[in-house]
């Protein structure tokens, strides 16, 4: 709840407002203006030559003009004050809201990060395979070459039975895609293997 400070039959004011003026409270009475607020607070004529640096000897030749200067005074503050801390209220809930947006993209960004890393990590375990997968075909084609030299089918088809058995130990790695492609490939490569093992051959 606001802190306020009181007038004796008169509008009280937020202490924000008077209390820059606790200098010149103590000059006019000797009190500050937390002893005066404890004892019921000053009168509007008192509270006017206070915020005003007026010393208090004024207060009696104009006490009428300073009473009705705090009125119309505390009647402004009031009203502006209400309304700046309605201001001040709305952006302190939209910085908070802020804050909290800040906090979800923050855990987006970190989700994201980590997302990446192990993206990352599988592009290079991709990469590493088709490596080793090149390795292979090189050695392959030289057993195929081979093989073709000699005309053995029975060299074909076992190169081609090699290339089922590594397609079904690929397709069930740690990684379903990579898996999937590279067993696609080598059966692939098993039917185009047998496809050059000559019709004769498959019929003894």
């Amino acid at each position: 709840m606001e802190k306020r400070f009181p007038i004796q039959f008169g509008p009280s004011v937020p202490w924000a407002f008077i209390e820059p003026h606790n200098s010149n409270c103590e000059h006019n009475h000797s009190q500050s203006l937390e002893r005066i607020a404890e004892r019921g607070g000053l009168s509007p004529a008192e509270a006017w030559a206070v915020v005003n640096g007026i010393d208090v000897r004024e207060i009696r030749l104009h006490y009428a003009e300073y009473t009705k200067g705090w009125f119309e005074l505390a009647e402004r503050v009031n009203r502006e004050w209400s309304v700046n801390t309605a201001k001040l209220n709305t952006l302190e809930a939209e910085n908070a809201e802020l804050k909290r947006d800040n906090s979800a993209l923050r855990l987006v960004a970190e989700k994201a990060a980590h997302e990446l890393k192990e993206l990352d990590n599988e592009l290079t375990e991709s990469i590493a395979a088709v490596s080793d997968l090149m390795d292979e075909y090189a050695d392959l084609k030289k057993r195929l070459e081979i093989a073709k030299a000699e005309g053995a089918a029975e060299d074909r088809e076992a190169c081609a039975v090699m290339c089922e058995a590594i397609g079904q130990e690929e397709e069930r790695g740690d990684n379903p895609w990579l898996g999937s492609v590279l067993g696609a490939f080598w059966k692939h490569a098993a039917r185009n293997i047998r496809a050059l093992i000559p019709k004769e051959a498959t019929d003894e």
